[in-house]
């Protein structure tokens, strides 16, 4: 929920490199979040850090404490009280607090260029099989998605790599599975963001597994007149999962999927379905057509062929 809440530009939210940074930190503030497979547990945590926890839950705030973190104060509140409180508290005027600030949001910032960087390289990477890189086609709906987009995310790997990738424009912007990954949210996220928001545009990243839960609810879209936006990262597999399952246990079972036509499916509810299967059908032109075509109650329905990059590879807790 919080994605977005500085907009999509603000100098000190940071997408890249939380691990390090954490291992660098003096002092870590989790405000609300818990320790579980997304800090590793705590192991990402810097033992030479002061540890603040803030939670309404005790159980949630200690999770995982004194195994593989510690705890140096407990604060069971509220925790955008305590926020807003602790800013008033802060003294901006404190010269020594402001530079020290300045020298760590500069490091910060130099590593997020650093791997920005990166990532651009990644972008004209060859790819495993055929297809076009998902990076590129992320980075590419990122630069013409609609300033007062609202962003469903419904999937797995298609959809971590649009994490770092596509920044919601502002606060409640974006919705996605949430920390236990319950895909087939995607549709019903959609038809209540739209139902609310008539007037500005839903777009759903799907992954091609993910789709399969709710992309029927296009029917829905149609009958009630709903213009929704649902862009299919296809790769024909699971590959969240095969990232993992086919290393550990050199073993496809269950993983594969096939490059079906979700754009013909999309027609057969009443959508307008498109399909891009190489990188020079796809364009920031045809994107801002897409986007400016979902009105009137009329949905569209993009099929992206992908491939298979080595982007997330290890990121999986097992």
């Amino acid at each position: 929920m919080s994605r977005g809440l500085l907009g999509h530009q603000s100098p000190i939210h940071m997408r890249h490199n939380r691990k390090d940074a954490l291992k660098e930190a003096d002092l870590i503030i989790l405000a609300g979040q818990v320790c579980d497979f997304r800090l590793s547990y705590g192991r990402t945590l810097s033992s030479r850090a002061n540890i603040v926890s803030i939670n309404r839950d005790r159980a949630q705030m200690l999770k995982n404490e004194g195994t593989f973190w510690r705890v140096n104060l407990m604060i069971q509140a509220d925790v955008a009280t305590t926020l807003v409180n602790l800013a008033h508290c802060l003294k901006s005027s404190d010269r020594e607090y402001c530079s020290s600030v300045q020298e760590w949001m500069s490091y910060l910032t130099m590593k997020e260029n650093e791997k920005n960087a990166e990532n651009m390289k990644k972008m004209s990477e060859a790819l495993i099989g055929n297809g076009i890189n998902p990076l590129y086609v992320l980075s590419l709906i990122n630069k013409v998605l609609p300033e007062n987009a609202i962003l469903i995310a419904d999937g797995g790997d298609f959809i971590a790599n649009a994490a770092y990738t596509v920044h919601p424009r502002g606060p409640l912007q974006w919705l996605d599975p949430g920390v236990f990954g319950t895909l087939g949210v995607g549709a019903g996220f959609a038809l209540g963001a739209k139902a609310i928001y008539p007037n500005r545009p839903v777009v759903i990243i799907y992954g091609d597994g993910s789709c399969g839960f709710s992309l029927m609810e296009f029917d829905t879209f149609s009958r009630h007149k709903f213009s929704v936006v649902a862009l299919i990262g296809n790769d024909a597999c699971w590959s969240q999962i095969a990232r993992e399952q086919v290393a550990i246990f050199k073993s496809s079972v269950a993983v594969d999927l096939k490059h079906t036509r979700y754009d013909n499916v999309g027609i057969a509810l009443g959508a307008r379905g498109e399909l891009i299967d190489c990188k020079e059908d796809l364009t920031k032109e045809r994107f801002e057509k897409i986007f400016a075509s979902a009105t009137g109650g009329t949905s569209v329905v993009v099929n992206i062929i992908i491939g298979k990059s080595n982007f997330r590879d290890g990121s999986i807790s097992v």
